[in-house]
């Protein structure tokens, strides 16, 4: 995953069948005189494959669900401050799951969309999302009709503006060319025009 200032980081993955070092490691990337080196900075507190990371704010990256099960990490969310190297707990998502997307909006809401559930290994199409000016706050279960938004995993997310984050493509059995609008504001999603090609970003 990479920051606004062109920080560059490794976030977890391997074999999810085993209990191997590389799901919990954080690595950074620096590149200098033509050659990449990777310097290992601290380890996450759960193990990450088919997890979702991403940029939040000036320093932070933000790491939810799995797809490996241990301790409940399909749960377990956490973010990581990169001027002090240290992982920080956060709440758990409501629900467990893997090959979801996510985003931010404003720097200051995290979104997490779809993915598999790991208690139905189903494709789902729930978004939670999580406001971090609330610091005791968890995450919200926002739920949508699954006819007018299908399941899926690996679909595109980003925010368009100041209202709506646009959501596109995934995988549920086909790739998917759909792509939505969704109003953080309403809840609501309006359903766009279809990407030109099929899109699935993992």
């Amino acid at each position: 995953m990479n920051g606004p200032n062109g920080q560059l980081y490794l976030v977890g993955g391997g074999d999810h069948q085993k209990d191997e070092d590389s799901l919990y490691s954080l690595h950074e990337i620096t590149y200098n005189d033509n050659n990449y080196t990777l310097t290992k900075r601290d380890s996450m507190k759960h193990p990450r494959h088919g997890h979702s990371a991403i940029w939040f704010g000036e320093k932070f990256i933000v790491v939810t669900g799995s797809r490996k099960e241990k301790n409940e990490s399909q749960i377990k969310c956490e973010m990581y401050n990169t001027d002090i190297d240290l992982w920080f707990e956060m709440p758990d998502l409501k629900v467990g799951r893997h090959y979801h997307s996510s985003c931010t909006f404003n720097d200051r809401f995290i979104y997490v969309f779809c993915g598999i559930a790991n208690k139905t290994r189903k494709y789902v199409n729930s978004i939670e999302f999580y406001d971090h000016q609330k610091k005791n706050g968890g995450w919200s279960e926002i739920s949508i009709n699954n006819k007018l938004f299908p399941d899926r995993q690996g679909c595109g997310v980003i925010q368009r503006d100041n209202q709506n984050i646009l959501i596109f493509g995934g995988f549920s059995g086909k790739f998917l060319r759909d792509s939505y609008l969704f109003n953080v504001n309403s809840n609501e999603l309006v359903k766009t025009a279809n990407t030109p090609n099929d899109t699935f970003l993992f």
